[in-house]
């Protein structure tokens, strides 16, 4: 991991997460099922949501003593696109420029990036009174 710096950020917020999590002493909303993809979700919180975006997946082409070819690893278990949108919620709710946010992105991030942010834009104009209303009860 040494060799990709920005996945062992990502590894390490996550696990800087599961600590939080527990700290917290309960499960997080979606119980034991959805802890894992609940602390990628914290980590995003954290403020690692490009680091997490971006190291989801990775693509890189080898070649090597008579082969050659694609190797392609996923990390993580939220996927690229939720794991954006997360990101979005995270730009909206501490007002960050999410200019910011896009160019640190990978190129292919940015466009569902920015349609996250449209999404969250129109769909919930006033974020905070939104997740004031909800209640986590109803996903335990």
């Amino acid at each position: 991991m040494l060799q990709q710096p920005e996945n062992l950020v990502a590894t390490f917020a996550h696990e800087l997460s599961h600590y939080l999590l527990h700290a917290q002493q309960s499960l997080p909303p979606g119980g034991e099922t959805l802890e894992e993809h609940a602390t990628d979700l914290a980590a995003v919180m954290l403020g690692f949501g490009c680091f997490m975006a971006n190291g989801a997946k990775s693509f890189r082409q080898f070649q090597n003593f008579g082969e050659q070819g694609w190797e392609m690893r996923a990390s993580g278990y939220l996927s690229e696109s939720a794991l954006v949108t997360g990101l979005a919620l995270f730009v909206r709710l501490t007002a960050t420029d999410p200019r910011e946010a896009s160019a640190a992105l990978k190129d292919y991030l940015r466009k569902p990036f920015g349609q996250a942010l449209k999404a969250i834009d129109k769909r919930l104009p006033d974020l905070w009174s939104g997740l004031a209303s909800i209640d986590l009860d109803d996903w335990a």
